[in-house]
Parts: structure tokens; C-alpha cells; sequence
């Protein structure tokens, strides 16, 4: 196991931190993790979720990669789950990008259940839509500096 833990943490992609103005913006990293882990553990929660949630709401590259898997599958009709999220990654060739095999069972920790998905969803979607506030108004600020 400690082999697997090692690997784990050299092939996960960390985020990239973007600093604006000095400051780390908006995220939600854990309950990023929490509705993946929740979407994985019980079978209709990825339902409840897809309406609120996109993958360009994550804040984590492995996380959008994830959620675009479980997409697909969820369009295909497969059922979602560990063994069926990591086949979908093989197939999408972002298995690797997102920490391997490990990684997707590691996201489950310290999810007990699904019964706040949607809170958690909507707050992961207040992160995205804070971030690009930040960035819109950047490029605003830009345009107009240059005109």
C-alpha cells in the first residue's frame, strides 16, 4: 500500500494556483472531492447533480477530467462507479492525468453519504462563478488600459 500512496502523489496534477491580485482564487477543493466521492458511492446522485454542475465548475484539473468521465457514462447509461469511472478515464486516455486507479478510490474517504450533494454542488458552482467574475472583470480592466 505505501507503493500505491507514493505513486499516487507523484502523478496526481496539483492545481495550479493562480494568484490575482495576490490572493488564491475561489475554491472549494473538498467538497469538489465530496460530490465526486458521493456521485461514486450512491447511484442516483450523479442525477441530482448534473443539472447544477459542470465540469468547468471544478477547480482541480483531475477533477474536471473525473466529472467529464462521469459524464460520459452517465450519457451512455452506464451505471457510475469506481470500476466503470476508471475504464471511462482509460478510454478518455486521463486516467493517468488524475492520479491512476488510487486516486479515484482515495476520493471516496470520508464521504458518508450523498444527502447534501446539492448544497455541495451549489457551492462548488458559487466558487466557479466567483473565479470568473474575478477573471472577466481582469480582462475588462485590461481592455480598457488598452484601448
Amino acid at each position: 500500500m505505501e507503493i500505491k500512496s507514493n505513486t499516487y502523489n507523484k502523478n496526481i496534477k496539483k492545481p495550479t494556483v493562480n494568484f490575482v491580485y495576490g490572493k488564491v482564487p475561489p475554491q472549494a477543493i473538498e467538497l469538489e472531492k465530496a460530490v465526486i466521492g458521493a456521485c461514486l458511492l450512491q447511484p442516483n446522485a450523479f442525477e441530482r447533480v448534473i443539472s447544477i454542475l459542470n465540469k468547468n465548475c471544478f477547480y482541480v484539473e483531475a477533477h474536471q477530467n473525473i466529472f467529464e468521465a462521469m459524464e460520459d457514462l452517465y450519457f451512455k447509461r452506464y451505471p457510475i462507479d469506481t470500476l466503470t469511472l476508471v475504464e471511462q478515464l482509460i478510454t478518455n486516455g486521463k486516467l493517468s492525468m488524475v492520479g491512476g486507479p488510487y486516486a479515484i478510490t482515495k476520493i471516496t474517504d470520508g464521504v458518508v453519504s450523498s444527502a447534501n450533494i446539492e448544497a455541495h454542488a451549489r457551492i462548488v458552482v458559487e466558487k466557479f462563478i466567483s473565479r470568473e467574475l474575478i477573471r472577466i472583470s481582469g480582462e475588462t480592466l485590461n481592455n480598457s488600459y488598452n484601448q
